[in-house]
């Protein structure tokens, strides 16, 4: 079990491993880019790496993000009170990764005048963090797999953002309109503000 009290602590996981049944309150800096509960950084292909049963709690930018790392598991974690988007797929160049059966709930409403919902200015996605398009999930690659997942109260359940170049080092080297869209089957989004899908 992880805990984490301070905002200057930073858990830091290796990415090979796979991790099961830990649990996580943490509580980033807002804005810095890199500082996430769970972070797949620019692993290449890796079947074996695993984000599993986990529980994240009010996190100030983002949960479990995917980054420039392909045929990846994310599955059954909960993310409760997560500022920005709770699973997030970073630059439009991931593939094959499979997120099922993940939950995303954000307590606050979105015409929250004190909070917004989950939304979180100032990051390095305002598509993503912000009141723009703040989503439980949000991905700028299509050739993924989401199945059985759930949202609640987020602006966006899902967001799919295509219709750009990519990001980051993945800028102008893709074409997300263009790529084959993945399994998506069984997802609920419960009660957001705008799109479901």
């Amino acid at each position: 079990m992880y805990v984490c009290f301070s905002r200057k602590i930073l858990i830091s996981i290796a990415i090979f491993i796979p991790h099961k049944s830990q649990s996580l309150l943490y509580h980033p800096d807002a804005g810095v880019e890199g500082k996430y509960c769970l972070h797949f950084h620019k692993a290449g292909e890796c079947p074996e790496c695993l984000f599993k049963n986990n529980a994240i709690e009010n996190s100030q930018q983002r949960g479990i993000i995917v980054h420039d790392t392909h045929q990846t598991t994310v599955e059954n974690n909960v993310l409760y009170n997560v500022r920005g988007a709770n699973l997030y797929l970073e630059d439009g160049n991931e593939m094959w990764n499979t997120l099922a059966y993940n939950i995303a709930i954000c307590p606050f409403p979105f015409r929250d005048n004190g909070y917004h919902g989950c939304t979180l200015p100032g990051t390095s996605n305002p598509t993503a963090d912000t009141s723009d398009n703040q989503s439980g999930f949000f991905s700028r690659a299509g050739s993924n797999n989401f199945i059985g997942n759930r949202a609640a109260n987020h602006f966006n359940g899902m967001f799919l953002q295509e219709g750009s170049i990519g990001r980051g080092e993945a800028y102008f080297k893709v074409c997300e309109s263009a790529a084959k869209l993945g399994r998506m089957e069984g997802n609920t989004w419960h009660g957001n503000g705008r799109f479901g899908t």
